[in-house]
């Protein structure tokens, strides 16, 4: 079995192109890949035939914002907890967040990928409806 060193040859590619090709023996033929990503076999019979991989980027998930909005009912301590049980927030950070929904009307309660948010969205208003508080949340593209 040749090693790829020894199978380096000298090639023209179909888009005009030469350059040093390097092929490893597979079977019945010899596959290589060029620096740029394009993929050259070559069959026994000598043809070349040049392929483009194609390279998928993978694109960050969408982040959505969970609001948590003010009313005249729910109490503060509620808020509170349902921002330390639910969205996993120390006391203070829980306290800075309820004060800030209760003096702007709404506040941000974190920033998540669309099926987290809408879960912890169903988890404020389960507990809500349990407890009997009017307690509203919404999500908002960031």
């Amino acid at each position: 079995m040749a090693t790829p060193e020894a199978a380096t040859r000298r090639g023209t590619l179909q888009d005009g192109e030469s350059g040093n090709l390097v092929f490893w023996p597979v079977a019945r033929c010899y596959v290589g890949f060029m620096g740029d990503g394009r993929r050259l076999d070559e069959d026994l019979g000598g043809e070349v035939v040049t392929q483009k991989r194609t390279e998928r980027k993978l694109q960050r998930p969408r982040r959505y914002k969970v609001l948590l909005h003010n009313d005249d009912y729910t109490t503060m301590e509620f808020v509170v907890f349902v921002l330390i049980e639910v969205f996993r927030h120390s006391e203070a950070d829980a306290v800075r967040i309820m004060l800030h929904v209760h003096q702007k009307g709404v506040g941000v309660a974190g920033v998540y990928s669309r099926d987290v948010a809408e879960t912890r969205i169903a988890q404020v208003e389960a507990l809500a409806r349990e407890n009997e508080f009017p307690l509203r949340c919404s999500l908002e593209e960031e």
